[in-house]
């Protein structure tokens, strides 16, 4: 009987041992493979405009990748498009009552008026008045949300990613006591010790995002300041951290995810704790769908324009809508054009060589092997999307950041018009020049090839640095400026002792030259005198 048994297990031997040296050989290569970072709770503290949704929704997918559990917060009255938020991050809703300000129409009219109407200076200051007061009743409503707030304390987070848009959304991750990052897609000029070895201020001449104009950029700043300092200040909603200012909180940044690429920014002393992740949003197009849309653009074979002027822009003066109107009429190529055609007058015709729309899936269209040209607001995405697909642009700047935008890619990647410049025959030459010259088209193919070489995707990259910040902190990204002084920062103590040193060396001099001048004199003087006598 023994002896079976042994012959039966020497029999399965040779069977068992290859299979569990195979399941064996199976478990340690799944170890290897999965992602042994540990799950952390994370807040992401969007603005509620469809474009940085999407931006910040890259980061969540990136983080969700690594593992983590990642929360937002969202206003019950947002109108968010289907697809925008990864069905895997959890929605914190909260209600203020109102509807939020990005989505209110007076709102989008005095943001905008700035640069759609004829205003000077003093005149464009009035609008900024207005949006702030808005802008500021929203983060009331939202930071002095006692119901919310107390929903985020018991979530106990490990990190917060903000939405530098949005300031005030500073003041929760601080409240938190928990450490925090910011997405930011330009750099203010208010926040140069948390992101730069050197001040903003003295990076020479901009576009200026308030007045619009080429204004050297200590003046923008000042205004700027002026304006943030005012606004920060009056968000009386937590009393005990009131007296914070916004500097103070900016130093205490872990990290800053700069949504600007390489090839579109130019080369500034950043510190390390800044991470370029620029094309957030930006993905491989995928077929359009059936429709009228594919049909339309297929059958473009001398090629289409896609032109879109961001989710924000839905009310534009009867003039502007009259003269892009009359120019698309005359442009020898389909267009497609991101508007809601219930927003024309009924004396605004739509042309039979433009198909308008909506919504659009821009990234999509902008990947069709038929368009030519996008003619945009250059909003930061979408700048980005046609950066990737190396598609030359006309910018028509609207507000923010925009008109900076444009001035990157003017004379290498397009052109670019003001509103206040703009005319039928402007716009449709500048639409023929584009097109034609293949110095555009060639430049932003190098461009994008440049901008496609890269070793990780940039929501990969956002969610690698913000993983890194919470294993290890920040303290050895985090310039050396956080610890300084305006003052020092732009260095008036030294400039204060070299011009005490100058302004002796030169008395001394001074009157080193009048007591020789006073010997000489007097010795010229003794010798006519002792001639004369």
């Amino acid at each position: 009987m023994e002896h079976e048994q042994q012959k039966q297990t020497r029999q399965m031997e040779p069977s068992v041992i290859p299979c569990l040296g195979s399941v064996a050989f199976t478990f340690v290569f799944v170890l290897s493979t999965l992602n042994v970072t540990a799950s952390e709770r994370i807040l992401m503290l969007p603005a509620s405009i469809g474009s940085h949704l999407l931006q910040m929704n890259s980061v969540a997918e990136g983080l969700i990748g690594r593992g983590h559990e990642v929360h937002t917060i969202l206003n019950s009255r947002t109108k968010v498009a289907k697809g925008v938020l990864n069905p895997q991050v959890k929605v914190i809703k909260y209600d203020t009552g109102e509807e939020p300000c990005f989505q209110i129409k007076e709102f989008h009219e005095v943001t905008l008026a700035p640069e759609l109407s004829d205003l000077s200076f003093f005149e464009k200051m009035k609008p900024f008045g207005r949006q702030f007061e808005m802008f500021t009743n929203e983060c009331r409503g939202t930071i002095g949300h006692a119901a919310l707030f107390t929903e985020l304390e018991r979530k106990k987070f490990d990190f917060v990613v903000v939405d530098g848009a949005i300031r005030c959304y500073n003041l929760i991750p601080y409240k938190l006591g928990v450490p925090f990052a910011v997405f930011l897609s330009f750099l203010p000029p208010d926040i140069p010790h948390a992101a730069l070895q050197a001040p903003l201020v003295l990076q020479g001449p901009i576009d200026d995002m308030i007045s619009g104009e080429n204004t050297p950029h200590v003046i923008a700043t000042i205004c700027k300041i002026g304006f943030i300092t005012t606004f920060f200040n009056s968000m009386e909603v937590f009393g005990d951290i009131v007296n914070i200012s916004l500097f103070e909180l900016q130093k205490q940044t872990q990290l800053m995810l700069y949504d600007v690429s390489k090839v579109l920014s130019t080369p500034m002393p950043l510190s390390p704790n800044v991470v370029n992740v620029g094309g957030l949003n930006v993905r491989k197009s995928k077929p359009l769908p059936e429709g009228e849309l594919k049909q339309f653009v297929d059958s473009a074979t001398d090629g289409f324009i896609l032109v879109s002027f961001g989710s924000f822009a839905k009310y534009f003066p009867d003039r502007i809508i009259c003269i892009l109107l009359e120019t698309f009429r005359d442009v020898p190529h389909k267009i497609v054009w991101k508007w809601d055609k219930q927003l024309l007058k009924d004396d605004q015709v739509l042309p039979s060589n433009v198909l308008a729309a909506s919504w659009l899936p821009q990234n999509d269209v902008l990947g069709h092997e038929n368009i030519k040209l996008f003619v945009t607001h250059c909003g930061n995405s979408g700048q980005h999307e046609a950066l990737y697909h190396g598609i030359p642009m006309v910018g028509f700047p609207l507000f923010g950041d925009q008109m900076f935008n444009c001035k990157r890619v003017e004379g290498r990647f397009g052109r670019h018009i003001r509103a206040k410049d703009l005319t039928q025959e402007k716009l449709l030459n500048m639409i023929k020049h584009v097109i034609s010259d293949r110095k555009y088209s060639d430049n932003i193919g190098k461009a994008s090839a440049v901008f496609r070489d890269e070793a990780m995707e940039p929501r990969d990259t956002a969610a690698y640095w913000i993983d890194h910040v919470i294993k290890h902190g920040a303290n050895h990204l985090r310039s050396q400026t956080n610890e300084m002084s305006w003052i020092q920062l732009l260095m008036w103590d030294v400039l204060f002792v070299l011009c005490a040193v100058v302004a002796v060396v030169m008395t001394l001099l001074f009157f080193v030259c009048r007591c020789l001048y006073r010997s000489c004199y007097r010795g010229l003087s003794s010798k006519e005198k002792a001639k004369q006598s």
